[in-house]
């Protein structure tokens, strides 16, 4: 474990807490950045965890296919209904939560937008 006194990160008055990389890294009581190797999982994923990381994934990958016109329209449906989140965020819910169909109907007569691209 290291600490480090006045790293590039605390200059740019970033804060630190995560992975970076093969790094854990965290800011101590003392306002000093606290760096360590990442630890490997202790157990293996579950099949559950599995599922889920692969769904999002998928959805994460879909977003980056779609026409600019239909992410455009997600994020003016997410604008439009008042939401806090952008159109990126509100379709990565609507592809990984099972029952999000009511929801997104709802976003949808909210906004006045046709959502393309609907799971």
């Amino acid at each position: 474990m290291a600490i480090l006194e006045q790293p590039l990160i605390n200059l740019l008055a970033l804060s630190v807490t995560g992975d970076f990389g093969p790094l854990t890294m965290y800011t101590s009581r003392r306002r000093k950045i606290v760096v360590f190797d990442k630890a490997p999982p202790l157990v293996p994923s579950t099949t559950r965890q599995l599922i889920m990381r692969n769904r999002w994934r998928a959805a994460a990958q879909s977003w980056t296919v779609m026409t600019s016109q239909d992410r455009a329209s997600w994020s003016s449906a997410a604008a439009a209904a008042n939401l806090s989140i952008p159109g990126y965020q509100l379709w990565i819910f609507a592809n990984t939560k099972p029952n999000s169909r009511g929801i997104i109907e709802t976003v949808e007569r909210q906004s006045g937008v046709t959502l393309p691209n609907k799971p």
